[in-house]
């Protein structure tokens, strides 16, 4: 499921979703969104030594064109950036030149309490950043207050020989990984033409990323030299990123998506924006007969199957909804959001067969992610059906644990512990969460 949540709030999980005006600032969690950005970087990351499943992508809901890699464990995109790319190449050597400031170790200490940071507080600082680009001084502020201690001067902040450097990293990388840096070639062609407009207004990539015409001649200059100059992106590639770029138009502005992507369109991108697109702005039974469309002529993609639950879930045919995230499992048995979606279901339909099982799919999920909040969240919903008092709260305490929010927590795990056995495994989590919390609260 398509999910955003407000960064201090991650754990909202929204049917509907607005504009992306009135929802900047928000992380989207998406499982084929996630999908189509590890096939990026999971080639770029073994280049230089790191495990591609070891890190998490976060996608931020603000049109800014940004992006930025923290301690080689998360990467933040903003879907500015990913809905300005026109291929898949521009969004590789992007991403190619966020993971060569890692490479050449750029902004260590900064990095360092990056590691320590929740992503909560990643997201309040680049938010707060983006806010200051933009001028508004009080949202900034606002933000930062309640965002990391990682220094905002210095936060994001790369010298001009830094950004050579880590450009010269990004072209051995794309060389190493046999793909063209005429793509970030482009990119920086579009943000110089941005530069000349250069303003308070101004995209935060590029105070944050200083442009120069020497960078532009260098890159030129790996295109002259490279073997690999005229390998354009495959035909496989390419529509994975024109569904990238589909679906978040469709979601987070259903009505232009509806003007862009034309009825008649045969393109597999124009019929997906026009199925999510008719879904946002509630035309259900239109929605469904597009997605069916779709399911007939791909079987096998897990990802329509999960819209259709999606669709069904808020059409309320919650049946038919449990069918066909199962049907999405089956193709993708290891999507921890798609299970989450299902438990959601299953709550739904309200029996105490049904709570049980939303148990067992949560706790599925929960082992592939468990720093999912929504999924802590529903467990102690689903627990507390099941009459289940002790790890009802401590799966609550455990989602307030992870949203930071350290006294509810500590009033959860004691609760829990009051009806846990002493010496189970739950009860001795519960005073790992009481022990985690002293450590992060201040006492007097």
């Amino acid at each position: 499921m398509f999910r955003t949540g407000v960064f201090v709030l991650i754990s909202t999980m929204l049917s509907m979703i607005a504009t992306a005006d009135a929802q900047a600032g928000q992380l989207i969690r998406d499982t084929e969104l996630e999908d189509s950005i590890r096939v990026y970087t999971a080639p770029l990351l073994e280049a230089v030594g790191l495990d591609g499943t070891s890190v998490e992508v976060h996608i931020i809901n603000h049109p800014d064109i940004n992006a930025f890699v923290s301690g080689g464990k998360n990467i933040f995109i903003f879907t500015g950036l990913l809905q300005s790319a026109e291929t898949p190449n521009q969004l590789i050597g992007v991403l190619a030149h966020e993971i060569g400031h890692i490479r050449a170790g750029h902004l260590a200490r900064t990095q360092e309490a990056l590691r320590k940071a929740t992503t909560q507080r990643i997201v309040a600082m680049l938010l707060g950043t983006a806010a200051a680009a933009a001028g508004q001084g009080k949202a900034s502020t606002a933000i930062m207050s309640s965002g990391t201690h990682v220094s905002h001067r210095g936060f994001l902040q790369y010298s001009r020989n830094q950004e050579s450097a880590a450009d010269q990293a990004a072209f051995k990388i794309l060389e190493d990984t046999k793909q063209s840096a005429k793509g970030f070639v482009e990119f920086l062609k579009i943000l110089k033409n941005q530069e000349s407009l250069l303003s308070a207004s101004t995209d935060p990539y590029l105070r944050s990323h200083p442009l120069t015409l020497q960078r532009i001649s260098a890159a030129k200059r790996h295109l002259t030299a490279s073997d690999f100059t005229d390998v354009s992106d495959s035909f496989e590639l390419q529509t994975l990123h024109d569904r990238m770029k589909a679906k978040l138009m469709g979601y987070l502005q259903p009505k232009r998506a509806l003007r862009h992507y034309r009825n008649g369109d045969p393109t597999l991108a124009a019929k997906y924006a026009q199925t999510i697109a008719n879904f946002q702005i509630g035309n259900y039974e239109l929605a469904l007969d597009r997605i069916d469309k779709l399911i007939f002529n791909y079987p096998t993609d897990s990802y329509f199957h999960e819209l259709r639950g999606d669709i069904l879930l808020e059409y309320q045919d919650t049946t038919k909804s449990i069918h066909a995230y199962k049907e999405s499992l089956e193709l993708a048995p290891n999507a921890p959001l798609v299970m989450v979606s299902l438990a959601k279901a299953q709550l739904a339909l309200g029996t105490p067969i049904s709570a049980k099982e939303a148990i067992s799919t949560l706790e599925r999920a929960i082992h592939l992610d468990a720093s999912d909040t929504t999924a802590w969240r529903l467990l102690s919903i689903a627990y507390g059906r099941t009459d289940d008092i002790g790890l009802a709260s401590l799966a609550s305490a455990e989602e307030s644990y992870l949203l930071e929010r350290y006294e509810a927590s500590e009033i959860s795990a004691r609760r829990a512990q009051k009806f846990l056995i002493d010496g189970s495994p739950s009860s001795l989590r519960a005073q790992d969460i009481l022990d985690a919390v002293s450590h992060n609260t201040p006492r007097e």
